[in-house]
């Protein structure tokens, strides 16, 4: 009769561990509670956000919140008139160029070169996907209210986040439809 108690007591252990987790896990798992001190921690941050392992599949990624004032400027600009419209102008996700960035396996191999003032850096990403797909392209970032923020996204082709927002907007502005 003893033995059967000490055979539960281990399972009982492993579904007060597991509950534990999941109860604590949502809460240490935002880019706010996680370190971003350097732009490379920052991006892997974003990163494993945008492919959905720090929330719910179907949030929203949170790396337009981490934007520098310049970019968030023009993305805004961009949004109001997108709603004005009712029409969307950017159809994939910058930061992976990618439509579905849930496929992404984190962390992605990052390679980062500051300014000699810390003011700036540039960070050239490759991304790989669970499906297969490879992306590369870079990521501007610059030191605003004490972290790091995303000024810029470029290509492998040389195409910006900045440019594309920008002729978002002057599509938008001058009635035509919105760019692909």
């Amino acid at each position: 009769m003893t033995a059967q108690p000490e055979k539960r007591r281990p399972l009982r252990c492993m579904i007060a561990v597991v509950s534990l987790w999941m109860a604590t896990a949502g809460q240490a798992r935002t880019p706010t509670d996680l370190p971003m001190n350097t732009p490379a921690q920052t991006l892997n941050v974003l990163y494993t956000d945008l492919a959905g392992l720090l929330g719910p599949r179907d949030a929203v990624p949170r790396w337009p919140d981490y934007l520098s004032v310049r970019a968030s400027a023009l993305r805004e600009r961009m949004l109001a008139l997108e709603t004005a419209d009712g029409r969307r102008s950017l159809r994939l996700d910058w930061l992976c160029l990618c439509v579905d960035p849930h496929h992404l396996k984190v962390p992605p191999l990052l390679v980062t070169y500051p300014s000699d003032d810390g003011t700036r850096a540039e960070v050239n990403v490759r991304l790989n996907s669970n499906a297969g797909w490879s992306r590369r392209l870079r990521v501007f970032l610059v030191r605003e209210d004490g972290g790091w923020r995303i000024d810029d996204i470029e290509n492998d082709g040389g195409a910006r986040f900045s440019d594309a927002m920008a002729r978002a907007i002057d599509t938008h502005l001058r009635g035509r439809a919105p760019l692909p």
